[in-house]
């Protein structure tokens, strides 16, 4: 039986203290990895019909957020993350989250984690590590011919390997996508966007994803070209760079580390399915 000194609190709106204190809370363990449980609140509380958002406060002392909304995906029927600064506040944040039904669970911190990979019904998607690098430690490399890919040049995608949706190129203006260019084709690809899309604010963190180099030029240095163009015009912008990798992915962690970037902390990501049941815990109050 948990602690009854361990209380939910759902979170109605964003200019709640609550949700002021949550931010708080989440920036201080380390934002870089949280930013997509931060995101996932901002949206959910832009329209509270999808999903909703908590709090865990152990005799009145925030220690832990959580949050879920849902999806249409196939494969599961809710988007949860949890975060909390020991194992008995992941329990009780779990007892807040939809069961009986097919859920995709993000989850940060160490206990958090402990928690869901012994849950019953819980079974590891996958592990991410969450890098950043600041200006002082950035060790920049020779810069190739970087570009950048829009509706004018898509002529230079053909035949590329990298698996780009020209689609999104010409729609989606929350994302860039650049590309090594070398002996006049296309040799590695990434996009570039602002990790928190939702937020009524700019939180300055500008993700690095879907690196890809032509499988007849790697090994040959284009990929950290294009990368560290990318991290040094996000740092020159004043804005904070966020990369992840998989930690079975010994390449993408070399080329990341050889540029001086650091990890921040490991994200475990969960499919979970509970069979339903009465909650031992609802929120105390909605506030």
């Amino acid at each position: 039986m948990v602690d009854t000194g361990y209380n939910v609190f759902e979170i109605p709106q964003t200019s709640s203290t609550d949700f002021s204190e949550a931010m708080t809370f989440l920036e201080m363990r380390g934002i870089i990895s949280r930013t997509g449980i931060i995101d996932s609140m901002w949206s959910v509380l832009q329209d509270r019909k999808i999903g909703k958002v908590f709090v865990c406060r152990i005799h009145g002392e925030l220690s832990g957020v959580g949050c879920f909304y849902h999806t249409e995906t196939p494969a599961f029927e809710h988007v949860s993350y949890v975060d909390g600064v020991d194992y008995k506040t992941a329990q009780v944040i779990a007892e807040y989250l939809p069961d009986g039904q097919k859920e995709y669970l993000i989850s940060n911190g160490r206990h958090t984690q402990e928690y869901f990979a012994h849950l019953h019904g819980s079974n590891l998607d996958r592990t991410e590590l969450h890098y950043t690098v600041s200006q002082d430690c950035f060790q920049p490399v020779c810069i190739g011919n970087i570009v950048e890919l829009t509706s004018t040049n898509l002529s230079l995608l053909e035949g590329c390997e990298a698996p780009i949706d020209r689609n999104r190129i010409e729609r989606d203006s929350t994302i860039q996508w650049y590309a090594n260019i070398s002996k006049g084709r296309i040799v590695a690809t990434a996009l570039i966007g602002p990790a928190i899309i939702n937020a009524d604010r700019d939180y300055g963190i500008i993700g690095i994803a879907a690196v890809y180099t032509e499988k007849p030029f790697r090994r040959q240095g284009f990929g950290r070209q294009l990368v560290s163009s990318l991290t040094e015009n996000i740092l020159q912008a004043g804005k904070r760079p966020a990369y992840w990798t998989t930690p079975d992915n010994a390449i993408s962690q070399r080329l990341i580390e050889g540029l001086g970037y650091t990890s921040c902390e490991k994200v475990a990501c969960y499919y979970l399915r509970r069979q339903a049941s009465p909650k031992r815990f609802k929120p105390s109050c909605v506030r």
